[in-house]
């Protein structure tokens, strides 16, 4: 079992306190940043209304970072380029952005698209922290038959997708296929974003304590039956958070008693 934390938030209070805390257990992590958000500033005008400026990582955390990335105990993560769709960005109120390679509602993303956004946000991680990510986290856990094989073009070695299952480790058409879970089962990798460990971060240190490295997760040789159920699963879920957020939009106004004359 291993722990991947995704840095989508670092809480300005915070300044990184909590990421010190968990390389210095010196147990194996995965850390998985979003490459934007080393670059809000420069790319403020695309992205200014879907990240507020205090989503940035502060200079501490990027510092951490860089320290983190060269221990043999932290793995690198990517998650994607900007985590963020420009589409439903505009739609917001009834759809999550959130998400960068699959969208459920606009233009399927070609394989070279695809591959273009993952070779900038690798870059970014290269030039800022010195180190290239060795795990692609699709963001929002969308992706599709041409994010799987712009990965085999960009070279990375493990892919994650949401557990929603039980489905362990495997291999899939080369790719080697992580599912994540909240507070899964032995062998399997847990995730966290950062900002959720607030309020539970010994709960998340014990399990950092019993981490074992990427090396060590076993690998099944192909692909378990319900893989495919999980999948439709993810996708499902992510309608569902649409939905949510639909369903006050379309509520109708409360009925205003009229006053009797």
């Amino acid at each position: 079992m291993i722990v991947n934390i995704h840095l989508e938030w670092v809480e300005r209070e915070d300044n990184g306190k909590r990421l010190e805390k968990v390389i210095g257990l010196g147990k194996p992590v995965i850390l998985s940043p979003v490459p934007l958000l080393f670059d809000l500033e420069n790319r403020r005008g695309m992205f200014g209304t879907a990240y507020p400026a205090d989503y940035a990582y502060p200079e501490r955390v990027v510092e951490i970072l860089k320290e983190a990335v060269q221990e043999k105990h932290v793995t690198l993560g990517q998650q994607g380029d900007t985590h963020h769709c420009p589409e439903c960005e505009k739609s917001k109120e009834t759809r999550d952005p959130f998400h960068e390679f699959r969208c459920l509602y606009g233009p399927t993303k070609s394989v070279e698209e695809q591959a273009a956004i993952m070779r900038h946000g690798k870059e970014i991680l290269e030039d800022v922290l010195g180190a290239s990510p060795r795990v692609f986290v699709p963001p929002n856990h969308q992706f599709n038959d041409n994010t799987c094989e712009a990965f085999k073009q960009v070279g990375y070695e493990y892919f994650t997708t949401r557990g929603v299952l039980h489905v362990v480790p495997h291999r899939q058409d080369g790719l080697v296929i992580l599912p994540e879970r909240k507070f899964s089962p032995p062998g399997h990798v847990i995730y966290t974003h950062y900002h959720e460990m607030t309020g539970e971060e010994g709960r998340y240190f014990e399990l950092i304590e019993g981490s074992e490295p990427l090396r060590a997760v076993a690998i099944a040789p192909s692909v378990p039956r319900c893989a495919t159920l999980n999948s439709y699963l993810v996708t499902a879920g992510k309608f569902g958070r649409d939905f949510r957020k639909f369903v006050p939009v379309m509520r109708p106004a409360p009925l205003v008693p009229v006053p009797r004359v």
